[in-house]
């Protein structure tokens, strides 16, 4: 038992120093001997928990959405089930992300790495075939992995163009285009997909991004990241 808590204080320390870091130095900028360093450990006992940077931005990412899944559970679990829950967690998504300058750039940094952008895509898959197969849509397994694939590729481009410039575009039709290509890729029609959007756009309106982050940080043990994601 002791050592199971001291390793789990171990990675919160890790996970704490490395959210703080590419907040101030960006995920390019920021090595793994810099997060040992600030974080006070051994080199090798940082490789011990985390063998490549990759792979604590995907238990920052994942944190993130079970997070951000668990916000809407609370506030809307009584009555949002499948792909109404899921279209509110991609709209939601996009808003915290999107909300602060530090924040658009780590989610381009991830965007722009493909490695980095193939563990969102698993994060993002692991994640929301858990809200779908508790809400009755085992049938849609597939058709997921298939839709936030290629949701995730548009996401990236997009992002991309959007601050070169050459697309004209705010985040928040950003997030409607992205969520609006997953759910025609999983083969929901036309109008059925329009309503979705409508519905999650309305309850996402409501929402203010500080209060998903506030609550995401009284839940995470290393709340570090809500403060400055």
């Amino acid at each position: 038992m002791g050592t199971t808590r001291y390793s789990e204080a171990q990675k919160e320390k890790i996970l704490k120093t490395a959210s703080k870091l590419f907040i101030d130095k960006g995920y390019k900028g920021t090595t793994t001997r810099e997060i040992a360093d600030v974080a006070r450990i051994n080199k090798g006992l940082l490789h011990y928990y985390y063998n490549r940077k990759e792979d604590i931005v995907s238990d920052i990412y994942k944190a993130f959405v079970e997070g951000l899944i668990g916000f809407v559970e609370n506030r809307y679990g009584h009555e949002l089930k499948g792909l109404d829950f899921f279209a509110l967690l991609n709209m939601l998504f996009f808003k915290v992300a999107t909300s602060e300058r530090q924040y658009i750039e780590i989610l381009l940094d991830v965007l722009s790495n493909t490695k980095l952008t193939k563990y969102k895509i698993d994060r993002s898959m692991e994640c929301c075939l858990d809200v779908l197969l508790e809400n009755g849509e085992q049938e849609k397994r597939s058709q997921l992995l298939i839709a936030i694939t290629i949701s995730v590729g548009a996401e990236s481009q997009l992002m991309l163009a959007i601050e070169d410039g050459s697309v004209d575009m705010t985040y928040r039709e950003l997030a409607i285009t992205v969520l609006h290509v997953c759910l025609v890729m999983m083969e929901i029609d036309e109008a059925e997909t329009e309503a979705i959007i409508g519905r999650a756009l309305q309850k996402a309106d409501t929402i203010d991004a500080r209060a998903i982050l506030d609550y995401i940080g009284q839940r995470c043990a290393w709340a570090g990241l809500p403060q400055a994601m």
